[in-house]
């Protein structure tokens, strides 16, 4: 594999990290929805809220099979945006928190 040019790297990088901030607020609209739908269809304990997780983390996990390499790079990056998105009444480090 060749080396690539720095400076067109870095520029490739800065782009990158450009596109997935400007993801923003589509990330806090999404996460209102998926709020709003949680809420109208709620997990009737918390066996029925680990099974939900379960199954979403299982699809997330089939589906990133079937990534190559730079989608993985993006997914993580906007993994990384979506864990900081502020929501109302939330504070502290929302990594470990269960919904």
């Amino acid at each position: 594999m060749s080396n690539p040019d720095p400076a067109h790297l870095r520029a490739a990088e800065r782009a990158l990290e450009a596109a997935i901030r400007n993801m923003g607020k589509p990330l806090i609209d999404a996460s209102a929805a998926a709020h709003v739908m949680d809420a109208l269809d709620p997990p009737q304990d918390e066996r029925d809220s680990d099974h939900d997780r379960l199954l979403w983390l299982g699809a997330i996990t089939e589906g990133a099979a079937s990534l190559c390499t730079p989608k993985l790079r993006i997914l993580a990056a906007i993994l990384d945006e979506l864990v900081q998105v502020e929501e109302p009444g939330e504070t502290g480090d929302k990594r470990h928190r269960a919904h």
